[in-house]
């Protein structure tokens, strides 16, 4: 538990808890801290203690338990994964022989010790004998895993549902320039702040499962079926879990929210609650293209990077791929399957109404920046052989941050001169986006920066050709996925939230590397009216992954309004349009706002030329104010492909709740 000042200068207590302790079977001789769970053997039961039980008090105790889940969600899992097992070789009396054994196993939690049931588990259904029950449990049902887990999992995430409807408004520009919007119901004295590695802030909903499952989810490995619909394969904590790719993708998993877009002629804003409230649908990203809705669904958490075997994946401790377009893309994620796509429309808002409801401002940068000032290149100052660092004044060095990412080269002959431009490969020569080690002290006027390059190089200048050489660089580049894995709460960056230098976690997925990301379920359609001078942006939408195209087909649907004409300009959105058939999409319609009003992100169209374009989300290492949650970059082509424009991975099967 920890302490905090709250606005009146009284002190509030809260606990920083994020998830129960597992108790295991309730025994009433035992004593339990605070935000555990245990398994009511008598009805099934789980109950979560609201605050120390000490020994001797009834699990129907109201003081000190609440209900957690009808029906243990765990020993339902389970039942439902060992349904999987009628379609495989075991017999229907293996079948029961392997759930009488799991119930057993449930209704002994904590007991384990001499247990014979732990004993007798390990001789498997399968006819083989494992060396551990876990691995007995474990290897069975891995043989077989469909649907069922899925609708487990379902049963799992609805178990938690308790009533909870909150929201965020913020008014209209023309009704006030102000960034800061209004909490409303549940959401109106929820109080979240950001954490680094070694600070954890308040956030309120870890308080209760509901809002912690709807707001900052679970982080799990998993997969998506050739229909859409997700698949969880181990939970962290779990033994199976990894992070690294070993047991595939790593996602987080949220309970599906039912919400509306609150848009009138005074405000713009959020609504949000756990159950069916009338005019509210499931959140979109988890409805089915049948209309009905999926009980949790996923958001990649990690930027779209190489796995072992060169498939598009979201794992920690790997570079990001660069130079992505629309259209590549394309061919990139159908390597992976069908299912699959680039980062989506849904995506983006998501990321936008969860900052809404967490930071109830539109200034995203004030509260969580990302990688969006640290554009860098410094040359050698001295010249080394066989070295793995390299010598930049001590003012330079000052800007750079340990623990984030570099090339080392040199600049390529242009026009005579030496261009630096990041694209070309030169600039990577030496070492390509490497790891900032360490930076010390060289002298009173340099300072060594270490890299974690795989080969030693030479810091000496390079020759070009044609009387013309260029000193060897160190340009900064972006961060890789896992950057911000020691962030101590599902919202924050490394050292610093706000400096611009850093990516950051927003409800535990990771953002703001320093590259675009490059969505997939949207073209923008350009179209420039020479006897009016006008220029329009509209945009096209698609639903289904197999159905996304290098050009504007049948199968895209026109939005009821077009983007806002920067004239080949950066300009700061004021104003998002709205269509009730996709009111998630919040493109920007207005630009009359700057870095700090409105929405305070920045959006430009390009030139006004006829031409299909794509949309270029966030922002990247240089371009400061205007990147955020609501950047929209609309100036190149579908095929356009550049350093750093970067990738996300998700499933797109979009329907229409019933």
């Amino acid at each position: 538990m920890s302490d905090t000042s709250n606005t009146s200068g009284t002190m509030k207590s809260y606990y920083v808890k994020v998830r129960p302790t597992n108790g295991g079977q309730h025994k009433k001789t035992l004593a339990y801290d605070f935000w555990t769970t245990v398994f009511d053997a008598t009805t099934g039961n789980s109950y979560l203690s609201i605050q120390d039980v000490p020994a001797g008090i009834e699990i129907t105790n109201t003081s000190y338990w609440t209900l957690y889940s009808v029906n243990d969600a765990r020993y339902e899992y389970l039942l439902g994964l060992l349904k999987n097992l009628q379609s495989t070789a075991a017999t229907e009396a293996q079948i029961t022989a392997l759930q009488t054994q799991l119930t057993s196993l449930i209704a002994a939690s904590g007991e384990t010790d001499g247990n014979t049931e732990l004993q007798d588990i390990r001789n498997g259904a399968d006819g083989e004998t494992y060396d551990t029950a876990g691995e007995a449990v474990r290897g069975q049902l891995k043989k077989k895993i469909d649907k069922d887990d899925a609708m487990s999992w379902s049963q799992w995430f609805d178990s938690h549902r308790t009533g909870w409807h909150g929201g965020v408004t913020y008014q209209r520009f023309d009704e006030s320039q102000a960034v800061l919007g209004t909490k409303t119901g549940d959401n109106e004295d929820i109080v979240v702040e950001t954490s680094t590695n070694t600070v954890k802030g308040r956030n309120d909903f870890e308080d209760s499962p509901v809002t912690d499952l709807m707001f900052n989810g679970i982080m799990v490995n998993g997969y998506y079926d050739e229909d859409g619909d997700p698949h969880i394969t181990a939970v962290e904590g779990s033994p199976e879990f990894a992070l690294d790719g070993s047991n595939g993708d790593v996602y987080m998993a949220y309970l599906t929210p039912f919400y509306k877009r609150v848009y009138t002629d005074e405000v713009d804003g959020w609504d949000f609650a756990d159950h069916r409230v009338e005019g509210m649908k499931p959140w979109d990203g988890a409805v089915r293209p049948d209309g009905t809705w999926r009980s949790f669904y996923f958001v990649a958490k990690y930027p779209g990077v190489n796995n072992d075997d060169g498939i598009v994946s979201s794992i920690s401790g790997r570079r990001c791929l660069r130079k992505a377009s629309h259209n590549s893309q394309i061919t990139t994620f159908a390597a992976k399957g069908p299912q699959y796509c680039g980062f989506t429309s849904t995506d983006v808002s998501w990321a936008q109404w969860m900052f809404d409801m967490k930071f109830a401002t539109r200034n995203s940068q004030s509260k969580l920046s990302g990688a969006a000032s640290y554009y860098y290149q410094y040359p050698a100052t001295v010249v080394e052989e066989d070295v793995k660092r390299i010598i930049i004044s001590k003012t330079q060095a000052a800007n750079l941050v340990v623990g984030s990412y570099v090339s080392i080269g040199y600049g390529y002959a242009n026009s005579g001169t030496v261009g630096l431009d990041r694209g070309n490969d030169n600039l990577h020569a030496y070492a390509d986006d490497v790891k900032i080690l360490s930076i010390e002290d060289y002298d009173d006027s340099n300072s060594a920066v270490y890299v974690d390059a795989e080969d030693t190089f030479s810091t000496a200048n390079v020759s070009l050709g044609d009387n013309l050489s260029s000193p060897v660089y160190l340009s900064t580049m972006h961060w890789w996925s896992g950057s911000c894995d020691d962030v101590l709460g599902p919202d924050g960056s490394p050292s610093n939230c706000t400096n611009n230098k850093e990516p950051f976690v927003l409800s535990g997925v990771e953002f703001g590397h320093g590259g675009y990301i490059v969505i997939a379920d949207i073209i923008l359609n350009g179209v420039y009216d020479d006897e009016t001078d006008t220029y329009t942006q509209t945009p096209y939408i698609v639903n289904d992954s197999r159905d996304i195209a290098t050009s504007v087909t049948d199968d895209y649907t026109e939005v009821g309004y077009s983007l806002v004409d920067t004239g080949n300009a950066w300009k700061y959105v004021s104003e998002q349009g709205y269509d009730s058939r996709y009111p998630w999409l919040t493109l920007p319609t207005g630009a009359d706002a700057s870095s700090s009003t409105g929405y305070c992100d920045g959006v430009s169209t390009g030139q006004r030329t006829n031409g299909a374009r794509e949309w270029l989300w966030f922002g990247c290492l240089n371009l400061g104010a205007p990147c955020g949650l609501r950047c929209v970059g609309a100036s190149y082509g579908l095929g356009t492909a550049y350093w750093p424009y970067l990738l996300r991975l998700s499933s797109l099967r979009r329907g229409v709740a019933a």
